[in-house]
């Protein structure tokens, strides 16, 4: 049997509603690759097992497992039963564009140092309807390896849909630790460690934005989302000397300013005003003074802060237009 230039790897729980659209997606890929989708169902109990067995093609290939596994641990699972050269992670509630394959395979193929390929990505709405046809991305593809790494640490933007993976850059990179979240983060930062970058311009995948998005669920009383952040981190810290110690107090500090932002927005003070008081002690003198200011928020909630921000903000309009 041939093995397949390219595996595909979706780690699917209750996506039922869109698995089978994200699926097809892929399978519509222009150009003659092949390619294998592993679909590893972490326990799922909608109707996910069901509609994937609906798929005739020999393409697919459906794992369930017997006891949930997590994120990190599906994605370990399902590495372990690709045989591409190339590897793609994707979750099952996003679409492909039909040249994704035809843009990302030819730079991997023509460029050995290059680890990852990625590009932009359209927004769509529960219906699939496009909401923003081109979310464009940053170019991190020119920085120094320094300043990408750091960048990545500061404000990672790369959409996880558009990225291609060489399965040797993989292999550095993992396995993942079992209890992570944010496993596309922990990838890219150790991958793109070791190997280069490489950036298409356009829109290569749709990105799904629902209330069940891991971005959304994740900043809740457990704080899942903040402590696989920091233990990637951390992790990645500990694994190399290239970014200073003020680099890493300042990717910290503004870790938990994020998060805090997103505990704010939330309604949970406690969390938020802990998360203020460690990033405002981590960048010390360069903390902004909006920081302080959200810190002291957290005593009085977002109610009172709303109405205080635009008292501030209509006099600062009359005191402008007096000028």
């Amino acid at each position: 049997m041939k093995v397949p230039k390219i595996s595909f790897i979706l780690t699917a729980y209750n996506f039922g509603k869109y698995i089978k659209t994200a699926i097809q997606s892929l399978l519509d890929q222009n150009g003659a690759y092949s390619f294998e989708i592993i679909v590893v169902d972490d326990c799922s109990t909608d109707n996910t097992p069901e509609i994937v067995k609906t798929i005739s093609d020999t393409r697919v290939k459906y794992f369930y497992n017997k006891k949930n596994l997590g994120v990190a641990g599906s994605i370990n699972k399902a590495f372990s039963l690709t045989s591409g050269e190339y590897i793609c992670r994707f979750d099952g509630d996003d679409e492909w564009y039909p040249w994704f394959l035809e843009e990302t395979v030819p730079i991997l193929d023509n460029n050995p140092e290059i680890g990852l390929v990625y590009g932009d990505i359209s927004m769509i709405n529960l219906n699939g309807e496009i909401t923003e046809k081109e979310a464009r991305v940053a170019d991190y593809s020119q920085f120094g390896k320094k300043e990408l790494l750091k960048k990545l640490c500061l404000d990672y933007i790369i959409p996880a849909p558009s990225i291609m993976g060489r399965r040797a850059a993989w292999e550095s990179a993992l396995p993942l630790d079992d209890d992570l979240i944010f496993c596309d983060f922990d990838l890219s930062i150790n991958i793109l460690s070791k190997w280069k970058l490489a950036y298409v311009p356009k829109p290569l995948s749709k990105y799904r934005v629902h209330d069940g998005n891991i971005h959304t669920t994740s900043f809740d009383k457990k704080r899942q989302g903040e402590q696989s952040i920091i233990k990637s981190i951390n992790s990645f810290f500990a694994k190399t000397d290239i970014l200073s110690e003020k680099d890493r107090r300042e990717i910290l500090g503004r870790g938990y300013f994020s998060f805090a932002d997103s505990y704010f927005g939330l309604g949970n003070m406690k969390e938020a005003r802990r998360c203020y008081k460690k990033g405002i002690k981590l960048m010390e003198k360069n903390a902004g003074p909006e920081y302080y200011r959200r810190y002291m928020a957290t005593y009085i909630g977002t109610g009172i802060y709303d109405k205080v921000k635009g008292i501030y903000k209509k006099a600062l309009g009359k005191e402008m237009q007096s000028a």
